[in-house]
């Protein structure tokens, strides 16, 4: 093994990733190969001559890593991981090999059955027990194939969208997403709306239980204030004449702006860190080398108990204030850069909860409207919407294997110019993600299976990969 410092670690090997998909909700993984290195650490080794535990004792092996690249989830907890080290090319990994000795008789080397905690943008290992038995099998067979099987059995909740989705976010009785959506201009794409934008105005109890009623009515009183001083104070000011220099102002931020001001009237803590931030931008300005915040200093305040309070404002003027004006697929792109550009990570995740709760109940979208919506779940880190889109996607080849004749058509050719526009990115990138994710998704085995202890189904995943130990 190549050691690259002290401590450091060399990865020996790195499979394609793969996707475990089920429903619209889909995790990207790849497996690793790598050594461990403490020869030059003295305390490590110290240490591991007075320990009596096989895994200190050992000053390097092999190590087996299941990383988790992405996912709607930041963590996935109480995943079963049976990893095993296949004996031969023929042997099946949907073989029930419990009662096997361990000697290869019914196909495989050695076998470990471990739970663990799945971190986003992370390694876990996925060997405790017997990593020597699996390191030192790697080792003997140098220049040989060493085939390993995985085995993920995921609780089934992971992959229910609603697990990830704001449950309060209201959905129209006239939808926006249509079956039968046959536009061609690009423009056109939301505009199938009801003429009064009914809504359901019901909120989901469990969010809003977390607020006293007391509570809830000052926060409407308070909201109903702001947003009828704000219409009165625009009525006045703006007359006929400044009527487009007033769109101009919408446009350029309004509604987030007018959004800071219901957080900080509802919110003390949001009111609070506005004026810190604002002496802070003040004392910035005033120093050389400092180009602005930190990109984790949202607007919001981070008081766990104000999260509720967040959520509802949020999904109060989203639903009252924004999502009646958003006709079209660039409203919503536009909305998404004002709460990038602002801060306000919370307005994301409501537009993001309404978008995915329409595809959730929506089937049959087109092609192109699906695209767009990737699009805009990869430039804006919406990853829920991301899953959905991708899965969606990725069952329809036929219709994505030819982007160049995709392009010919007017409606693809627009949505192409708008991508360009936004980010830089186009629409055959974006089909090859689609194309990549369908591979990854395709290295996968769902097996759907009731266990004895458990009374739920269990989605087990199973990935195949021959790992070349060459690479040693």
């Amino acid at each position: 093994m190549r050691q690259l410092n002290d401590n450091e670690s060399v990865i020996l090997h790195v499979s394609p990733k793969f996707a475990t998909v089920h429903g619209q909700v889909a995790f990207q993984w790849s497996l690793q190969m790598r050594g461990t290195t403490f020869l030059n650490d003295k305390v490590e080794m110290e240490l591991a001559k007075g320990s009596q535990d096989e895994v200190e004792c050992e000053p390097n092996y092999i190590a087996l890593s299941l990383y988790f690249n992405d996912g709607p989830a930041p963590i996935i907890d109480n995943l079963q991981t049976i990893t095993k080290l296949l004996q031969n090319k023929k042997c099946s990994i949907d073989g029930n090999d419990d009662n096997d000795d361990g000697d290869g008789a019914n196909g495989y080397v050695v076998a470990e059955t471990k739970r663990l905690s799945a971190i986003r943008g992370k390694e876990t290992e996925l060997t405790t027990i017997q990593r020597f038995d699996f390191s030192n099998y790697i080792k003997e067979n140098v220049g040989q194939i060493v085939r390993l099987s995985i085995m993920l059995n995921f609780p089934v909740q992971v992959f229910e969208p609603s697990t990830y989705l704001n449950t309060l976010t209201p959905t129209p009785i006239t939808s926006f997403l249509t079956a039968n959506y046959r536009a061609r201009a690009s423009s056109k794409v939301f505009n199938r709306r009801s003429r009064k934008n009914k809504l359901l105005t019901n909120m989901d109890d469990n969010l809003r239980r977390r607020l006293s009623l007391k509570q809830q009515e000052d926060v409407e009183e308070i909201f109903n204030r702001i947003i009828n001083e704000e219409n009165e104070y625009y009525n006045k000011s703006h007359s006929e004449s400044d009527f487009k220099s007033y769109e101009g102002l919408q446009k350029a931020g309004y509604k987030t702006i007018l959004f800071k001001k219901l957080l900080m009237a509802c919110c003390d803590g949001c009111q609070k860190k506005a004026k810190i931030m604002e002496e802070e931008n003040f004392e910035m300005e005033q120093e050389d080398g400092l180009e602005g915040l930190d990109d984790e200093n949202t607007f919001e305040c981070n008081e766990q108990n104000k999260d509720a309070l967040h959520e509802m404002l949020a999904n109060m003027f989203f639903t009252r204030v924004a999502l009646p004006e958003m006709g079209f697929v660039e409203n919503f792109a536009d909305f998404l850069i004002d709460a990038e550009l602002n801060n306000l990570p919370v307005l994301k995740r409501v537009c993001e909860g309404y978008l995915c709760s329409e595809l959730n109940s929506k089937k049959d979208l087109i092609t192109s409207l699906l695209l767009e919506l990737l699009f805009l779940a990869i430039v804006f880190n919406l990853r829920v919407l991301k899953s959905m889109t991708l899965s969606e996607l990725s069952d329809r080849p036929d219709e994505l294997n030819g982007p160049d004749a995709l392009l010919a058509l007017d409606e693809y050719k627009s949505l192409d110019r708008r991508m360009i526009k936004l980010s830089g990115s186009n629409l055959v990138e974006v089909i090859e993600e689609v194309q990549r994710f369908r591979k990854q998704k395709l290295r996968t085995k769902l097996i759907k299976q009731i266990t004895k202890n458990i009374s739920d189904d269990i989605n087990q995943m199973k990935t195949d990969n021959n790992m070349n130990s060459a690479q040693l």
